[in-house]
């Protein structure tokens, strides 16, 4: 808010200052104009009195009073005297229009113009970082901000600086500045060519932008991967995603096995995978109950009902992950819980996940429209509505 006032008070003193020699009307020039005549009358004068008592001579008086009669004609028009002041207030009313598209003028094009300065080259999407906020962080922090804007300004003045891009890349990547990880990418492998690695990254920094929704584009570069680097089970992870995502489940339950019995046991992503293996077979096995209203409600193989969320060891993974992989991870649980919620409105335990899930991720509006749709849910149970409401003011959800 503090940032639209300065600019507010920035382009009000531009346009005073502009402004102000336009502002002037004729009917103030006039009135220069006839203080200007009176001064060269009484020139005039003295130049006859000099002349009188022989301080010039005549020919320095003539060519005194040429001078003189010309800059009074200059004031008062082609003949001297012939201006009144009627005429002169006839002339600044007419001078009032050009004014006024003058004032127009200025009033649009310069907020438009500065505006369109800053979007294109400031960076209006850019959070907020109050100074407080800025000594609260580590000085290891700190210190890689300090590193990362140091790398940003030698690239800005040598773009074509391929190792550059493909050092910040996965720094941006670390510190969830996805967009910036991607157009990094780009620029490695526009410059350096194509690797594992940088495919890889850019594929997944597409997704992580995307809120995890895997494109076509996105999807092929995760293939291309896996041709050149078999053993990257990164791809492999966000490729069962895909498929998953295209409603492929039975695929989706190969992949996830499949990258299983080629990681390691002590792997950190292996419980992730474990969660999203029981997950897929338990669509796939609600697919085969006719008539049945509740996703999860057909039992798994051991004929238990399956993991509503995450278990302690697949939180303690997922601290254990890489950012994206990790955020991917709780998209996936958070969408999982959503689409429940869906087919079965009767959890209010699940609901209360859901909201503060979305409150924690920092989706406010989404958090609200859950909110609302667990009220319609429970419109006839006093206690659950009473529970919501608990929710609600502790979360701050209110209008």
């Amino acid at each position: 808010m503090l940032l639209w006032i300065i600019l507010a008070v920035i382009t009000a003193a531009s346009l005073a200052i502009v402004l102000r020699p336009i502002a002037r009307t004729r009917a103030e020039d006039a009135g220069r104009a006839k203080f200007d005549a009176v001064v060269y009358r009484d020139q005039l004068e003295e130049i006859e009195s000099d002349l009188e008592r022989g301080l010039i001579s005549e020919i320095d008086a003539e060519a005194a009073r040429i001078e003189i009669s010309r800059r009074l004609l200059s004031v008062n028009g082609a003949e001297v005297g012939t201006e009144t002041p009627d005429k002169g207030q006839r002339k600044a009313v007419a001078g009032k229009p050009q004014l006024l598209v003058a004032v127009v003028c200025a009033l649009i094009c310069i907020p438009v113009l500065s505006l369109a300065l800053y979007i294109t080259y400031g960076s209006p999407g850019l959070p907020g970082d109050p100074h407080a906020a800025r000594l609260k962080k580590a000085p290891a922090e700190q210190q890689i901000a300090g590193v990362i804007a140091r790398v940003e300004h030698r690239l800005r003045e040598n773009p074509e600086d391929g190792t550059g891009w493909d050092v910040i890349a996965p720094v941006y990547m670390k510190f969830e500045r996805y967009q910036d990880a991607s157009a990094a990418y780009k620029q490695a492998i526009r410059l350096l060519g194509e690797n594992a690695k940088r495919l890889l990254g850019v594929a997944e920094a597409e997704a992580l932008v995307n809120n995890g929704i895997i494109n076509e584009t996105s999807r092929k570069a995760f293939e291309k991967v896996l041709k050149i680097e078999p053993s990257y089970h990164q791809a492999r992870y966000w490729l069962a995603i895909a498929k998953e995502q295209d409603g492929r489940f039975d695929d989706a339950a190969e992949a996830w096995q499949e990258l299983l019995s080629k990681g390691a046991g002590e792997a950190s992503w292996r419980a992730q995978v474990e969660y999203c293996l029981a997950a897929a077979r338990a669509r796939l096995k609600t697919a085969e109950v006719s008539n049945s209203k509740q996703q999860d409600a057909a039992c798994s193989e051991g004929g238990t009902r399956p993991q509503r969320g995450p278990t302690a060891e697949q939180i303690a993974a997922a601290q254990k992950m890489a950012p994206g992989a990790r955020t991917a991870m709780i998209s996936q649980m958070v969408g999982r819980l959503a689409e429940r919620l869906k087919e079965d409105g009767s959890d209010l335990e699940g609901w209360v996940k859901l909201i503060r899930a979305y409150s924690v991720l920092g989706k406010r509006d989404t958090a609200v429209k859950a909110l609302a749709d667990a009220q319609i849910n429970f419109k006839e149970n006093s206690d659950a509505l009473r529970a919501l409401d608990t929710l609600k003011q502790q979360l701050e959800l209110g209008s």
